[in-house]
């Protein structure tokens, strides 16, 4: 069939040039053989209209050829599990990060208003989407992927550690402009960074548990369910602070009447903020309690 060479020598261009013929020479029987199917099926030859019809059903060549090509992984399976483990440690800093840069930044402006204060706030939820890839067909994690996570948690942990003595590590050159500020963070701050600390601590002394148990291989739902919800614990902490206080001055009988009501703005919109963080955060968990609970129905109806 005229129709139908056309279509396989369109497939054979993307094709690997290595096996091009091979490849080519086996679609070839496997269609031919569906080809005859269907003609046996309505006990005469396919009609032009028919026979366009049944290429089209095929797929373009592209899709066909792909059928063959070679997989191919943006980040490889090799490195997904350690790439997932810093990905979460990283989007939680980036949240604090985000706060505090912000908050620098409307405290500097000459120009800042309430609305700056509100583009902020609603610019956060971007922050907090992180674009995961999809890991076809989930494979179990091998112990070189266990004991790299639990490395690169102590590394993460320890950097942590250091961040209050040395600013630099996370703010780089902002760290002077934040030391030169009139402001200084609130008690408030520190507690809710003493709580991410200890966050941290607990998934990475449960990796480390679970590696000593020989229960790595595959992952616990539970125990992200957990996490999910001692995730809560610092975002609560932070939206019931007491009056909404997470900046405070550093001279404030020299400056109460220069930044007096600086101050308040930036209180004001840090508090928007981190109860849209806490709203986010919150509805993150109640919809991994819903997949929990659909995916245990699901089990037991499987079973049944």
């Amino acid at each position: 069939m005229e129709l139908l060479d056309r279509y396989l020598q369109a497939v054979r261009k993307p094709l690997p040039w290595q096996r091009q013929d091979d490849i080519i020479a086996e679609l070839r029987a496997n269609l031919e053989a569906q080809l005859e199917e269907k003609e046996e099926a309505l006990g005469r030859a396919l009609t032009p209209a028919e026979a366009e019809e049944w290429i089209k059903s095929l797929g373009s060549p592209v899709q066909m050829a792909a059928h063959y090509q070679p997989q191919q992984y943006l980040i490889g399976p090799a490195i997904y599990p350690v790439y997932t483990h810093i990905l979460r440690l990283a989007s939680m800093w980036a949240i604090v990060i985000y706060i505090v840069v912000n908050t620098i930044t409307i405290v500097l402006s000459s120009t800042a208003t309430g609305q700056t204060v509100a583009d902020a706030a609603f610019r956060l939820p971007w922050v907090l989407i992180q674009e995961r890839p999809v890991e076809r067909g989930k494979k179990r994690r091998t112990y070189a992927h266990a004991v790299a996570e639990i490395v690169f948690g102590f590394i993460f942990l320890g950097w942590l550690l250091v961040v209050p003595k040395h600013p630099f590590l996370m703010f780089g050159p902002g760290a002077a402009v934040l030391h030169a500020s009139p402001f200084r963070p609130a008690p408030v701050l520190w507690t809710f960074y003493w709580l991410l600390l200890c966050l941290s601590a607990i998934e990475l002394a449960w990796s480390c548990i679970n590696l000593l148990r020989d229960a790595w291989q595959t992952p616990n739902r539970y125990r992200h369910i957990v996490m999910k919800f001692l995730g809560l614990v610092p975002m609560v902490f932070m939206a019931t602070a007491p009056h909404g206080v997470y900046v405070l001055l550093r001279n404030p009988g020299i400056d109460a009447d220069r930044y007096g009501r600086t101050l308040d703005s930036i209180n004001q919109g840090a508090h928007t903020v981190v109860l849209l963080m806490c709203a986010i955060v919150s509805l993150q968990f109640v919809w991994e309690i819903a997949k929990l609970v659909y995916e245990s129905m699901r089990d037991r109806a499987v079973a049944r």
